[in-house]
């Protein structure tokens, strides 16, 4: 059984994220409201993973990840923040943290990312991919960042992912086929990809694409 640590100020989203984990299957072995002495809860408490917010009053919750990094580089770290500005995201994933996800989250969420980042990949919210894909691609996987997709190209990839044809895409979203087999074209090119296989690939290593 997975253990967990939560650092939030907000009792409410303490108590709401606590009661999805323990029905997802994990231990919460600990809360902490201010991220002070973090770093001898996760010592003595041992978690396998930190669900850590930003805004922590008198701490910023990415310092907090940065220290418990260096300390503790085995231990996953996922923010669990309102912020959606790419400052934030891309300091906090910065720090070797291994996911980013919106506190408006729900559970179906919250245990892709579990899965994600305990398979080894990163993971961040599909809602924050339009504006902040590029960033964290250049970040957590190493890639030439690539230009920003548009919402029209990753509503393509979503439903590529889902298995759709261009002909089913093409009527969804009142396009010609021809027009999505160009999208689909563009999208390669802006990502440096080869096959669709690969465009399927990024996309669920990118949290564009979710699994059932």
């Amino acid at each position: 059984m997975l253990r967990a640590i939560l650092v939030d100020d907000h009792k409410a989203t303490l108590e709401g994220l606590k009661l999805m984990l323990t029905r997802l299957g994990l231990s919460v072995v600990g809360t902490n409201a201010t991220g002070q002495n973090l770093d001898l809860d996760v010592e003595i408490l041992k978690p396998d993973v930190v669900f850590l917010d930003l805004s922590l009053g008198p701490q910023d919750g990415i310092s907090v990840a940065a220290r418990l990094k260096r300390a503790f580089p085995l231990v996953k770290i996922i923010g669990f923040s309102f912020r959606q500005d790419l400052p934030s995201v891309r300091d906090f994933l910065a720090t070797g943290a291994e996911a980013y996800m919106l506190k408006t989250a729900e559970e179906d969420e919250i245990k892709l990312a579990i899965e994600t980042v305990f398979r080894g990949k990163p993971f961040l919210s599909p809602q924050l991919s339009d504006v902040l894909l590029p960033e964290y691609l250049n970040i957590v996987q190493g890639k030439p960042q690539p230009q920003a997709l548009t919402t029209q190209e990753t509503t393509i990839v979503r439903l590529l992912g889902a298995g759709k044809t261009s002909k089913e895409i093409a009527a969804q979203l009142n396009l010609s086929p021809r027009s999505v087999e160009k999208y689909r074209a563009t999208l390669l090119e802006k990502l440096q990809l080869n096959t669709l296989a690969d465009l399927l690939k990024w996309g669920i290593k990118a949290g564009v694409i979710v699994l059932d």
